[in-house]
């Protein structure tokens, strides 16, 4: 399978891999060795030599360690996603949704049956919503386990609460799908980066849209809070000091509107 077409004919050794990489022989080695990074070309003796399609999954690898701080076990889940075949656009999208998922198991029966509730009913929203939910997915056991999180300090907590995420979350998801998968992923693999046009290269740029931009969106989200924090703040500040004995008096002396 070629996800990315090759069109330099350019070879490197794991030196000069490790060179235009930005990352240690070390670091390459070990991701050989965890599979993670298909083994180079041994036809020169004693050397393998390494080809685009290296550098660009090593970029890659490292843009999801680093930037998106995933671990090796979660990028090797990825990695696999990638590397498994063709198929279609959806199961593959679909695998890397399941690869980032991380639902934690009920530990009593009584936690499983809360779950099972509670999954229907947001599998239900979702599908009234309009949005194609597989029985299977692990993203939908996440956001089931954290709704009842959520019920465990807000009992009476209902599903409509989720209403004015959806209206938020899916026209957001609907652009960044629509946008060029190939130039979100070239802006990571560099300027002669040549992508197929193929569900891998749309799982890929779903990975990078996925793994990447929701870090950005949970940060706008915090500073977003922070400012509506500072705002209600200062509007209690001018409230007391309006509600003050002395504004009070001073507001008492100004004469009536309408009278000089």
């Amino acid at each position: 399978m070629k996800l990315i077409s090759d069109e330099t004919g350019e070879r490197y050794t794991v030196s000069e891999l490790a060179a235009r990489a930005g990352l240690s022989t070390a670091s390459i080695k070990f991701y050989l060795r965890q599979g993670l990074l298909r083994t180079g070309d041994p036809r020169a003796e004693k050397k393998a030599y390494y080809d685009q399609g290296h550098l660009r999954r090593l970029v890659l690898i490292r843009s999801l360690r680093e930037l998106a701080e995933l671990s090796v076990e979660q990028v090797k889940k990825l990695t696999q996603t990638l590397d498994r075949g063709r198929g279609k656009t959806f199961e593959l999208v679909a695998a890397a949704v399941d690869a980032l998922a991380t639902p934690r198991l009920p530990r009593t029966a009584q936690a499983t049956r809360a779950l099972a509730t509670v999954r229907a009913q947001v599998h239900h929203k979702l599908e009234l919503r309009g949005l194609t939910v597989r029985k299977g997915s692990a993203t939908l056991d996440s956001l089931a386990q954290a709704l009842l999180g959520l019920r465990a300090f807000q009992p009476a907590l209902d599903i409509d609460v989720l209403d004015p995420y959806l209206d938020h979350i899916v026209p957001l998801a609907q652009a960044e799908f629509a946008a060029n998968e190939a130039r979100m992923v070239s802006s990571l693999a560099g300027p002669r980066a040549n992508f197929d046009a193929s569900p891998e290269s749309a799982l890929i740029g779903a990975l990078v849209g996925t793994v990447l931009f929701e870090p950005l969106i949970v940060a706008l989200r915090r500073i977003a809070h922070e400012h509506f924090a500072k705002e209600l703040e200062l509007r209690e500040r001018t409230s007391k000091r309006a509600a003050s004995p002395a504004n009070q008096e001073a507001a008492r002396r100004l004469p009536p509107r309408g009278r000089t």
